[in-house]
């Protein structure tokens, strides 16, 4: 099912790659567009283009084009002027503070350094990494030297040109004001940990030892610092608080106190803004079942029981982060106390940024990305000044919590209501009980319904933000008082925060736990979308002017970035027919200038339109997008394909390019311009009747579309996959208003399918019906006939439409079986089927050639059924 890809996905989403290759025999390469003499298919030029970041004085800006075949490459490019640079493969990109510098590391390994007021480029090679203080004064990069045998490191003072070489250097890192640089220097003999006083140019040598130095952390504040010595066995944690006083260096070692350092280097220190109190990750320091087991274990039998949490495949992966996980622990350099802040069950920690309170629950949830079983813990909090641990609630499974920046309030989610629990006080407060505002998202796709989400904090953590289904509440945590700062309730404008305001890569520091925060005084920027029309853009807000628009129209705008000096913002806008475009705006100016167009070569095309459908079903009012042909004629008769996946009515003006090679087989923009109508639904579902209120939808969408003189009724196909291809089983047992259907990696027999592994994460497959997308909300012990009604393979008698399905034989998702069962089903009623079987591929096509093949085909039958075209081989052939 298309529906949770999380790392351990074998079969991922690719981003699409054109594979050109013509058949004479196959109508699918053979269409070309009126205007060009070509098909647009063919065409080598597409790309996806991704804007990146914005300097400081708005007065550059970079983007980069992502080609499926061609070299990518990221551009800088003068938002005044124009002046362009090109960086082939550019990556680990940014601008300096001042606005004065870009630097980014291409293919060839080469720091490529762009003088912005000067407009000079230049190239150092061989450079793996680099640095730039806050305050823009200093570079520092390793480069691979030969003469060196090793890594150099390089400090450039970037207003002088003048660099200074130290080699041998493994790891380096600037303080926050950038007056300090730290570095490790590893030879044969030893490591040594120096810093450097870049004002006055002095070294001062911290640490030397034949082990290695790494996870340097400097405080926020202060010159405090961190960092870590690695035995063979043990890892030290060495703390210096004040480096005018180096000589002072306190030791943690967890061997002494039975304690084991977390391994992963990504769990970085935190240092305590008062500098009295250092935070890592460690674990008991016992040896796990998982540790000692041998790879060559003779047993051949895996033992399931029914009492287990986590069923033995799943527990096999992840015994060692249930019996011995790594824990936040507390260490005060100078009374020696430490102390875990929580425990095997409660092992994610959330910490406040001043480190005086700290909430602990179970990380069950998050071993594994889905399980069948209710995942419960307590909700602990820890006083940091007090050194006392308390109870502050159970924990459902579904809770959603949130703590404020500084920790002393906990926010949560609880029967439709937001409530308040005060660290302080100790008291639970219920925070929207006297708002009468539904704050509860009943079409999200999972049980229990959650909120519309909590987005973050004013900056002294006293405000808590909420979000209703339009707007966004502000509330004070100490009196409760509430206040609406938006109104898009009344024309059903949807208003959220926007966050990735400079660059599209957030920088999350300390222990990534830290809440969002927001200044209404200064000023955010929400992004908008209207319900009705589709319109989209961005506004401004703060306390004193309210809303004022940038851009909102009929189109889709995204991609903001926003300049620090708050005047000038770049963005994107794109409909259907108008390939993403970047453009540039003064926010003191009305006229937006365009910066770039990406795909010009569309516009050698004929090309389509996208419209807005509205309809009505008995319960609901919904929408739908309507694709049209690009050589459209309003005198002729067209076939139509239905093509579906929940909502879809906000894609509306999202530009789709055509592709020869999709991963599930099927591309829009390559239909409309072979003569073909797409229509693309919205589907809302009953609870616990999912497949009957889609039927009900898109049959009541499409009898709104035939209103329409130019879509032949009797010229209709359907195309879903993964809940899209459960949806196209069901639906054709239910309606034979379609010439013919297409189905790839559905499920056929819910009973079946509920009482089957997910063995993609190693888990019963009931929980996307209990508690996801399949939207029973019970399970099938619960309400039997209700699974039964709703299972394609008991109505496969009714079927009288030519069905093509399509699987992957190594698809655990929506599990290959279940294909196979309604093939078989269909074979003994003798209805007329055929079943594509991918060898060695999963819920999508990860296979350049097999993509190739999946979409000719669904071409090629589609165009059998719904245009008459003669039928290749492999539908007409049987053996």
């Amino acid at each position: 099912m298309k529906l949770l890809l999380p790392n351990r996905l074998l079969w991922i989403s690719r981003k699409v790659i054109f594979f050109i290759f013509f058949l004479s025999a196959c109508s699918f390469w053979g269409q070309v567009d009126s205007k060009s003499g070509q098909s647009p298919i063919n065409d080598p030029r597409w790309h996806t283009m991704v804007p990146q970041q914005i300097a400081a004085d708005g007065k550059w800006t970079s983007y980069s084009l992502y080609y499926p075949k061609q070299a990518d490459t990221l551009f800088l490019l003068n938002t005044q002027t124009r002046k362009k640079f090109e960086i082939p493969n550019g990556v680990y990109h940014r601008f300096s503070n001042d606005s004065k510098w870009f630097f980014a590391i291409d293919s060839k390994k080469r720091l490529n350094s762009i003088d912005l007021k000067a407009e000079n480029h230049s190239y150092t090679p061989n450079v793996s990494t680099y640095k730039i203080t806050d305050d823009s004064k200093y570079l520092a990069y390793l480069e691979d030297t030969e003469a060196a045998k090793g890594k150099t490191l390089f400090l450039k003072q970037l207003d002088k040109g003048a660099s200074l070489p130290m080699e041998n250097v493994t790891d380096f890192i600037f303080n926050k004001s950038g007056s300090r640089l730290a570095y490790v220097v590893k030879d044969k003999e030893e490591s040594q940990l120096i810093v450097r006083n870049l004002a006055h140019k002095r070294d001062i040598l911290l640490a030397r030892s034949k082990n290695d130095y790494d996870n340097i952390t400097w405080a926020t504040t202060g010159n405090g610092l961190a960092f870590y010595e690695r035995f063979s066995d043990n890892t030290i944690l060495h703390w210096i608080a004040d480096l005018n006083n180096p000589t002072i260096i306190k030791k943690f070692d967890p061997k002494k106190v039975g304690l084991k350092i977390s391994e992963i280097t990504s769990e970085t220190l935190y240092i305590s803004p008062d500098l009295k109190t250092v935070f890592f990750y460690g674990s008991q320091g016992k040896t796990t079942s998982a540790e000692t087991a041998k790879d060559n274990d003779p047993a051949t039998v895996e033992i399931w029981n029914t009492k287990d949490e986590f069923l033995y495949p799943a527990y096999k992966k992840i015994k060692k982060n249930l019996e011995n996980p790594d824990v936040l622990v507390s260490w005060n350099p100078n009374s020696g106390f430490w102390q875990f802040l929580g425990d095997s069950l409660h092992s994610k920690t959330i910490l406040g940024k001043d480190a005086k309170f700290a909430y602990a629950t179970t990380n069950k949830n998050a071993f594994i990305p889905a399980n069948d079983q209710a995942i419960a813990s307590d909700i602990l909090i820890y006083n940091l000044e007090s050194k006392k641990e308390k109870r502050v609630m159970g924990k459902p499974h579904d809770l959603e919590f949130h703590v404020s920046p500084y920790g002393d309030f906990m926010v949560y989610f609880k029967e439709g209501n937001w409530w308040c629990y005060n660290a302080k006080t100790q008291q639970h407060t219920n925070l929207t009980k006297d708002i009468f505002i539904d704050f509860t998202n009943k079409n999200a796709r999972t049980f229990p319904a959650p909120s519309y989400g909590l987005p973050g904090w004013s900056l002294d953590g006293t405000q808590v933000f909420l979000y209703d289904e339009f707007d966004v509440w502000a509330i004070d945590l100490y009196n409760q008082k509430a206040e609406r700062i938006t109104n898009g309730r009344k024309e059903k404008t949807v208003y959220r925060f926007y966050t990735l305001l400079a660059s599209p890569y957030r920088n999350i520091e300390g222990l990534r736990s830290h809440a969002p925060t927001f200044d209404l005084k200064e000023g955010v920027v929400f992004n908008a979308r209207n319900l009705g029309d589709e319109r989209t853009g961005y506004f401004t807000f703060n306390s004193n002017e309210g809303l004022r628009e940038i851009i909102f129209g009929n189109s889709l705008f995204s991609n903001l970035r926003l300049a620090d000096n708050g005047t000038t913002v770049v963005y994107t806008e794109e409909r259907y027919d108008l390939p993403p475009r970047l453009i540039y705006k003064n926010l003191s100016s009305k006229e937006p200038s365009i910066l770039f167009q990406s795909n010009s070569q569309r516009f050698e095309y004929n090309w389509g339109k996208s419209e807005l459908v509205s309809f009505q079903t008995e319960k609901d009012s919904l929408k739908g997008v309507l694709y049209y042909p690009s050589n459209f004629d309003p005198k002729k008769k067209y076939p139509m394909i239905v093509h579906y996946y929940e909502e879809w009515s906000h894609k509306l003006n999202n530009f789709i390019f055509p592709s020869n090679e999709v991963e599930y087989g099927f591309n829009i923009a390559n239909y409309t311009s072979q003569d073909y109508f797409v229509f693309s639904p919205d589907i809302v579902y009953e609870i616990g009747n999912p497949g009957m209120s889609m039927v009900e939808c898109i049959t009541a969408g499409v009898d709104k579309v035939l209103e329409l003189p130019f879509i032949d009724s009797k010229k209709m196909g359907a195309y879903g996959h993964s809940w899209g291809g459960y949806e196209t089983m069901f639906l054709i047992t239910q309606t034979d208003m379609f010439a013919t259907a297409v189905a790839g990696a559905g499920f056929s027999d819910l009973r079946s399918f509920y009482f089957s592994m997910a063995w993609l994460w190693d888990v019963p497959q009931s929980w996307r019906f209990e508690k996801f997308s399949i939207r029973f909300g019970k399970g099938y012990f619960d309400e039997p006939n209700a699974y039964e009604s709703n299972s394609p393979i008991n109505f496969t008698e009714n079927i009288k439409t030519p069905f093509l399905s399509w699987t992957g034989e190594q698809d655990t998702n929506a599990n290959w079986e279940q294909t196979v069962a309604f093939f078989l089903a269909l074979r003994k009623l003798n209805k007329e089927h055929i079943m594509l079987l991918y060898r060695n591929e999963g819920h999508v096509m990860a296979n350049q050639k097999n993509a190739l093949d999946l979409t000719e085909k669904i071409n090629q039958w589609f165009d059998f059924y719904l245009k008459d075209l003669p039928p290749p081989a492999w539908i007409t052939e049987t053996h």
